[in-house]
């Protein structure tokens, strides 16, 4: 997915392939990385 190579470098998180596959919407997607930046941001 480009986007997610585009985020990954963006704001250096690492999304790994095999939970972007269970993401089925934008929104999700959207979800999914704010989750894991308040991880880091943590």
């Amino acid at each position: 997915m480009e986007i997610a190579n585009k985020v990954e470098k963006e704001f250096g998180l690492s999304l790994p392939e095999e939970d972007l596959g269970d993401l089925e919407t934008p929104r999700a997607f959207i979800d999914y990385v704010n989750a894991r930046m308040e991880v880091v941001g943590s």
